[in-house]
């Protein structure tokens, strides 16, 4: 049999080729795993270059949140909205990236699911609502 040769999508070439472009790099800190890992990426990167470089420093597979000020407030962003200028706001702090392995997915089928499950204290009550028969007498 003939080994087909597959070439390398457009996209990716052209995003190489801006990188190449494009001189100044900006760089974060992310934090995963317990371990700080540095990021570059050009100063006019899309959502998907970061994205894909966070990924690749950090070795994650899949959607991934990032987690930034404090660690009892709940202020997230998706992976598809990590900007640069998202980031420039963050400047000079270290982000945490929650999610992205097999245990604590951060992707959007695992997190609309649990959105949509009711409270444990609700199925209780539907579950009671469907065991009184209609003919009980009150």
């Amino acid at each position: 049999m003939a080994k087909v040769m597959r070439a390398k999508p457009r996209y990716k070439k052209q995003q190489l080729e801006k990188v190449e472009e494009c001189g100044e790099l900006e760089s974060i800190t992310v934090m995963y795993d317990g371990k700080k890992h540095a990021v570059e990426f050009p100063k006019s990167a899309d959502a998907k270059v970061i994205r894909q470089n966070i990924k690749s420093a950090t070795g994650i597979k899949g959607s991934f949140y990032v987690h930034f000020g404090d660690s009892s407030n709940n202020n997230y962003l998706h992976c598809s909205s990590v900007t640069s200028s998202n980031l420039a706001k963050l400047a000079g702090n270290v982000v945490e990236v929650r999610g992205g392995n097999d245990f604590n997915k951060g992707g959007d089928a695992t997190w609309y699911s649990n959105s949509q499950q009711l409270k444990p204290e609700v199925q209780l009550k539907f579950r009671e609502m469907e065991i009184i028969p209609f003919d009980n007498p009150p």
